[in-house]
């Protein structure tokens, strides 16, 4: 795993609009963050919109070194705050035959940042991977211990929680999402233990994912969670669609993420009254009013709605739980992800956005996300098109007057970083 020097860097104490948030408010301090006893700060921090950024293809940018580092320039971009990845935490809160992490060994990944950003959002992120069988009660205890670890690190540092990315990024990952129907399923990769049936994994994966969140909340009762992607990805009936558009584009075969839902529905479970489940439907193919409405009302409405689930043989697919299904609009955010990353779709040519990721097709796209989402949208940044087939650096983290080791400095488009800074002061300093 990669590791990187600890830079000193004294910063400044950085106050901006850009830092700020709303101006005419003052800004919840890293100790209100943090605080268990914040009924009034948590209504003013849920009560605007937040727009984070996610760095495609950088790992080392993403790191806690960096973010110290550069934590007064990066302070001064437009956003409410960043996703950071650890040199080792990232991987290893979940990976097979998970282990017991330390609080010290986490915290000293990520000391660095800490009292760095006092106005910002921020995330630390775990990908997900394959402990072990669902039955297998030690090492899934290691898993719970250690999302409790890390959510207790989270609010030491200020931040307001973490991101669960759960898509699959190995064969071994593939079996948290992947169950195997009979002989015959398709996926050589997927999940099965034949002591147990489809309905029996369902509950247990869900009973699982609730330890996970009952144990974070016990380290930070107000934690805000980001779940990557929809748990609509493991609903059949999504695949339908409305009028015959899919509210789900091209995430591979219907029954290949089958253990999305069970997964979120645990982490619902065990919500608190200050936690937060956001469901951030990582669809990157959303473009017009229609498709952000569409969206929302699927995973907000219709994936709980009885209409939907009763028809779902409930022994062969995942369905909305029957006590969850009162709740869920009320207790589940529906938030959205933007990015600038074409995607082509032969199979439903009005999701396919390889013409559709240019400099004003993300400014129309970031502020209809913000005014549809219920908190959150994040900013998956890539380089992009410039609308005449050329390709424009997005380097947000890497500050453009420090250059890199080939002497070059890095560099971030001026016209993009202008369409940013509008739609921030619009859509979420307002």
């Amino acid at each position: 795993m990669l590791k990187i020097l600890i830079i000193s860097f004294s910063v400044f104490a950085l106050v901006s609009f850009l830092g700020c948030g709303n101006s005419t408010a003052k800004p919840l301090s890293k100790d209100t963050i943090g605080s268990d006893n914040h009924t009034d700060d948590v209504t003013q921090l849920h009560s605007k919109k937040e727009l984070i950024l996610y760095q495609k293809g950088h790992w080392l940018p993403e790191m806690a070194d960096n973010f110290a580092a550069r934590a007064a320039y990066i302070n001064t971009l437009p956003f409410s705050g960043f996703t950071m990845v650890g040199n080792s935490y990232t991987n290893t809160v979940m990976e097979s035959n998970t282990s017991l992490l330390t609080y010290d060994s986490i915290w000293n990944e990520v000391k660095a940042v800490k009292d760095l950003y006092p106005t910002k959002s921020n995330f630390l992120i775990v990908n997900m991977h394959y402990p072990g069988d669902f039955w297998d009660d030690g090492v899934w205890n290691n898993v719970i211990a250690n999302f409790k670890t890390l959510a207790k690190v989270a609010k030491n540092l200020g931040f307001r929680g973490i991101v669960y990315d759960d898509e699959a990024y190995d064969d071994e990952s593939l079996k948290m999402i992947n169950y195997k129907h009979g002989d015959a399923w398709y996926d050589a990769k997927a999940y099965k233990n034949p002591n147990h049936t489809f309905t029996e994994h369902s509950a247990k994966i869900t009973a699982r994912f609730k330890q996970i969140m009952d144990a974070m909340v016990r380290a930070y009762s107000a934690i805000d969670v980001l779940y990557y992607h929809s748990p609509v990805e493991g609903h059949i009936e999504a695949n339908r669609g409305i009028d015959g558009h899919p509210v789900v584009v091209d995430v591979g075969l219907e029954r290949q993420h089958e253990w999305a839902g069970a997964m979120f529905t645990g982490l619902k479970k065990g919500l608190s009254h200050q936690a937060t489940l956001h469901d951030m439907g990582e669809d990157y193919r959303l473009r017009t009013q229609k498709q952000f409405d569409d969206a929302y009302t699927w995973r907000k409405h219709t994936i709980a709605l009885n209409t939907t689930n009763n028809v779902v043989d409930a022994t062969q697919h995942w369905v909305v739980p029957q006590e969850e299904r009162a709740s869920w609009a009320k207790e589940i955010y529906v938030d959205f992800m933007v990015s600038n990353e074409p995607l082509a779709s032969a199979t439903y040519p009005e999701f396919d956005t390889t013409d559709k990721v240019g400099l004003m097709d993300m400014k129309t796209t970031l502020e209809r996300a913000l005014d549809k989402s219920d908190k959150y949208v994040i900013f998956y940044s890539a380089s992009s098109s410039d609308n005449k087939g050329g390709r424009i650096s997005l380097d947000w983290l890497n500050d453009p007057a420090i250059h890199a080791d080939d002497g070059l400095a890095y560099s971030l488009d001026a016209d993009w970083k202008a369409m940013m800074e509008e739609v921030y002061r619009a859509k979420v300093v307002k």
